[in-house]
């Protein structure tokens, strides 16, 4: 056993040894829906939950000079940045140096500028190290009001650019859709029933990065129900219609005889048919070699 833990970790040694050494960029998505956190509002408040997440911002940072992280606040409302500054980004620092001396002589100021401009352009146009992203998503909702499809595009996205979701579940409820989210993504799904010590959650189940995921056993639920979500009413479907244009999942006929996601037209012919009450066909008499006939 032993000569085989060891065979396993040599010829993975290069692996974990190069990718530790990768930057990361941490996003931290909170959910503000009034009605969860007003659930829980004698266990936590977001006040003491924003100050856990940027604990955890700051062991990420230290973890790598090149780790970045960003915070977004989602709510019905909309979402936001709250760091970094959208404003700030991507403007060069060619115009915060010329206004820190604008009494300087004009062929000075102009080579200064001319020399940082195109310093920039070379920094940002060369070849970068690649980074690595990963979503973290803290909600106390209990109710899987999320529209299915705008999930599933972000599934698909997060899946394609390799970004793993994680999700800190709190209050009573599990989230079907951010268990799926976080399956679908290789991420970690946490439903932390006490939330005053999500700092420990956070340090150990939600700190590990995805490249070195695969070696280690991860507190994560394997249980996920994947069922979709109606398009008309907006709850999960057991059985139900699809429409083989867009792939739209609906519980229910539409009275229109159209998709409600694409519009596209349906056979009417069909419709008749699904709407069609089932009918009880009588059994047929056998008739025996006699000429009688039987029940």
């Amino acid at each position: 056993m032993e000569a085989i833990s060891d065979r396993l970790f040599n010829e993975n040694a290069n692996t974990i040894e190069s990718g530790n050494d990768d930057p990361s960029l941490l996003t931290i998505i909170l959910d503000l829906s009034m009605k969860g956190w007003y659930n829980i509002k004698e266990m936590i408040s977001i006040q003491d939950i924003t100050k856990s997440l940027l604990v955890f911002l700051n062991g990420h940072l230290s973890l790598n000079n090149s780790n970045q992280v960003a915070f977004l606040v989602s709510s019905t409302m909309g979402s936001k940045f709250l760091y970094p500054d959208l404003t700030m980004v991507g403007n060069p620092n060619v115009s915060e140096h010329s206004e820190h001396f604008p009494d300087m002589y004009r062929s000075f100021k102009m080579v200064d500028q001319s020399v940082l401009q195109r310093l920039n352009e070379m920094l940002t146009t060369s070849s970068s190290t690649s980074m690595k992203s990963r979503v973290l998503i803290v909600s106390a909702n209990d109710d899987d009001d999320l529209r299915y499809i705008p999930l599933m595009n972000c599934i698909f996205a997060a899946q394609k650019m390799k970004v793993s979701i994680d999700v800190a579940k709190l209050g009573h409820n599990n989230s079907s859709y951010l268990q799926q989210a976080s399956d679908a993504t290789k991420g970690v799904y946490l439903h932390i029933e006490d939330p005053k010590g999500i700092i420990q959650v956070l340090s150990t189940a939600f700190f590990i990065e995805p490249n070195l995921r695969p070696y280690i056993i991860l507190p994560t639920n394997s249980n996920v129900n994947y069922r979709a979500s109606c398009f008309i009413t907006g709850k999960s479907v057991d059985l139900g219609y699809v429409c083989s244009v867009c792939l739209c999942i609906m519980s229910q006929l539409p009275q229109s005889g159209k998709c409600p996601a694409c519009d596209s037209e349906f056979d009417k012919k069909i419709i008749q048919d699904l709407n069609r009450e089932p009918q009880v066909i009588s059994k047929k008499k056998r008739k025996l070699e006699n000429g009688s006939s039987t029940k």
